[in-house]
């Protein structure tokens, strides 16, 4: 068996060999898994073939490219530190190192930290279970305005489809369609408007609570009030409940605290727990997890860090997010370590000219932008070991499958880390970014 590491539900039930840093005879992957093991992009990059033109490889080149990123780093005004989703926790604690060195704003791009609120877990906490959790002990698993199809590749297949040992298993789906792929067990769908969620929540919780409900408001609101019954009669008849949903897309975070308290009330009454999916396979990378809670760890909050430093850092959710930093060009030079995601790519493509970014890439290289500086590292999938983080915070630990020509991103962080205090006469924990 071997782990996936191409997207947060890093599968360690995959089956592959390498021939000639080849990936063959591959089983069990899903879509993604399969297109990112099998681009011929990353066997190229990988030594199969000839090296590219200007590569990195040649330890002088590479000597000279770190040289030149930490001079063009260390001269900044202010330095973004972002990306870190693809990269092991070990990366991880390297690249905090160098903003700190830097005084760099520091963010790995998650949701939460785009959100006024900040994370939900800060401000009310959450019930929370492992994925295997689900898979042994939910006999009722409703999925809240989420399709794990289509972000989580596998999800079903390895923690829903699966029997229950309690008996059979429901699935509710509440949402504005019924999901597009059809799933084994008894599968139910319940229309609720997007407009609606908080209502339906808000309700659903003054029926648990007895309490009566305002008939004018549903009416209001147009709720259905079958709906309501309906999810809680499934309720009552479970003996555990698993409500599974994707990251709230409110700016504001009050959809998030409400599906919160619901499970915290429905815990109150029987086993039953949330599981968050987040951004799955838009985050850029399998360790985005990973990078929140070392962040979490080392400066009290997942991202949107405006200075990164141990002795005290400030986070300002929806404000020294990486999007809006680079977006306000409050930032004039961009670490991007590893690969970005879907939205930073976005962000970069959009950046003025005026904006350096210097990207060290363990990935096939990026189309949707173009970097200052690019210096390669050792392959984030095949090539690289260390410790991830699953989404549900379960560890998993990753074994390269061959050797590569580049360094591994670790040495790489280590190199440039080395080259900034050598240029940073005032020494590393002189604080330059300015909020």
């Amino acid at each position: 068996m071997n782990l996936c590491a191409a997207c947060p539900m890093l599968c360690e039930d995959v089956e592959f060999s390498v021939e000639n840093e080849r990936v063959v005879n591959l089983l069990h992957a899903c879509d993604v898994g399969r297109a990112s093991l099998c681009d011929p992009n990353r066997l190229l990059r990988s030594g199969v073939v000839a090296l590219e033109p200007q590569s990195s490889t040649d330890s002088s080149a590479r000597f000279r490219l770190v040289q030149e990123a930490a001079s063009l780093l260390s001269s900044a005004r202010r330095v973004l530190v972002t990306g870190i989703t693809s990269i092991t926790l070990e990366s991880q604690r390297r690249a905090s190192d160098i903003a700190e060195c830097l005084g760099a704003a520091l963010d790995a791009g998650c949701l939460d930290t785009s959100i006024i609120a900040g994370p939900t877990i800060a401000r009310i906490g959450e019930i929370t279970a492992s994925w295997e959790e689900l898979r042994d002990r939910a006999d009722l698993v409703v999925l809240w305005f989420c399709d794990p199809d289509s972000t989580h590749p596998r999800f079903f297949e390895r923690f829903i489809d699966p029997p229950c040992p309690r008996g059979s298993r429901r699935v509710l789906w509440v949402g504005t369609k019924p999901p597009a792929a059809t799933h084994r067990g008894e599968n139910t769908f319940i229309f609720v408007s997007a407009e609606n969620q908080i209502p339906m929540l808000q309700s659903l919780k003054a029926v648990l609570q007895q309490s009566p409900l305002e008939k004018d408001a549903c009416c209001r609101v147009m709720l259905d009030e079958k709906s309501i019954e309906q999810l809680c009669e499934a309720f009552q008849a479970a003996s555990c409940v698993a409500f599974v949903t994707e990251q709230a897309s409110d700016s504001i975070g009050v959809l998030a605290s409400e599906r919160v308290k619901l499970v915290r009330l429905l815990s109150h009454k029987k086993s039953a727990f949330q599981i968050p999916l987040g951004a799955g396979i838009h985050a850029g990378g399998g360790n985005a997890a990973g990078a929140q809670a070392l962040l979490t760890w080392r400066y009290g909050a997942p991202g949107a860090i405006e200075v990164a430093d141990p002795f005290g850092s400030r986070s300002s959710p929806g404000e020294s997010d990486a999007i809006r930093l680079i977006s306000r060009r409050e930032v004039d030079a961009v670490l991007l370590i590893g690969s970005p995601s879907e939205s930073l790519s976005v962000a970069l493509k959009h950046a003025t000219s005026t904006l350096r970014v210097v990207h060290l890439c363990d990935a096939p290289r990026p189309t949707a932008f173009s970097p200052t500086l690019t210096i390669d590292s050792a392959d984030s999938l095949l090539a690289t070991s260390g410790t991830l983080l699953r989404e549900d915070g379960t560890r998993v630990v990753l074994q390269a499958k061959f050797s590569s020509r580049h360094p591994a991103m670790e040495l790489l962080l280590a190199e440039l880390l080395a080259a900034i205090n050598a240029i940073n006469t005032l020494g590393p924990r002189t604080i330059r970014g300015t909020p």
